[in-house]
């Protein structure tokens, strides 16, 4: 059976042409088109722990479907040659797809067939791709600030002792239910978990969502032993969010405060001497 002769979903191609054109400029592999529900939702990912996503509200459409968009048709329906697209309807059959593109009297033809393996997805991709109920929102500049002064910490204390004193040269983040704190001291001892996160894929996370005010919150998994970090903001309509997996977990309680002696003792008594009578 030819995959044209299933059934269509016709889509938005202004939204279609928006999100691919900023999902295809991170994408390193096939992006993940899931539609139904109501939304239209593209995914990036990387395996070493990423996901970012693109969802935009499409009310008409109601049948779920998911397939695999490669660079080549990803490029194509973000690139110039988009402009002049007037409508594009989607179908599939199993593992293959078919894309009708119109533009006025002449119409087009795609058919391509995508395997699962090559959406090479976190382990967690399920949870990663579901925004927390909760999120904190805050300026993207101070979110940004704190990201970069402890990456800047982190160069330094690797500079100064000669090897990383972190995990794999990753950022810690102090997390209790409604406080979050980067490279910092924790709150309570020996109430939370302080999950490290690699600074690559943060600064990532954060490119993904670069808007004025942005929302993010951490979500513990596997029984405290990994974290999700999620970041998200609106941006034209769509909601843009990424979601970085922790590499590690230290649930240590941090050290106390101790406070450091940098000049030597008074040996004649205070400086301020009451003159002799």
């Amino acid at each position: 059976m030819s995959v044209f002769l299933s059934k269509p979903v016709l889509l938005d191609i202004a939204a279609l042409r928006t999100g691919l054109g900023w999902a295809q400029s991170w994408a390193k592999s096939p992006i993940l088109c899931k539609v139904g529900d109501g939304w239209l939702r593209l995914f990036v990912v990387e395996p070493e722990g990423f996901l970012a996503s693109w969802s935009y509200p499409a009310p008409t459409i109601k049948t779920p479907m998911f397939f695999l968009l490669p660079p080549f048709v990803a490029r194509t329906l973000s690139g110039p040659a988009a402009w002049e697209i007037d409508q594009v309807q989607v179908m599939t059959n199993r593992n293959i797809v078919g894309m009708i593109v119109t533009t006025g009297k002449d119409q087009f033809r795609f058919q391509w067939q995508w395997l699962a393996d090559d959406f090479q997805a976190p382990r967690e991709f399920t949870l990663m791709s579901q925004l927390p109920d909760m999120m904190v929102s805050t300026p993207y500049v101070s979110l940004a600030d704190m990201v970069h002064l402890a990456m800047a910490n982190l160069i330094q204390k690797i500079d100064e002792e000669g090897e990383p004193v972190q995990q794999d040269n990753a950022i810690m983040i102090d997390f209790t239910p409604g406080y979050i704190n980067i490279d910092g001291e924790a709150i309570t001892p020996g109430t939370q978990a302080r999950y490290f996160f690699k600074p690559k894929m943060l600064v990532r996370g954060l490119e993904i969502v670069r808007e004025q005010q942005v929302g993010f919150m951490i979500r513990p998994i596997n029984h405290g032993q990994d974290a999700v970090l999620y970041l998200t903001c609106q941006r034209e309509g769509w909601q843009v969010h990424g979601a970085v997996l922790s590499t590690g977990v230290s649930k240590e309680a941090p050290p106390k405060l101790v406070i450091r002696q940098t000049r030597q003792p008074l040996q004649d008594g205070p400086w301020i001497k009451r003159k002799p009578s």
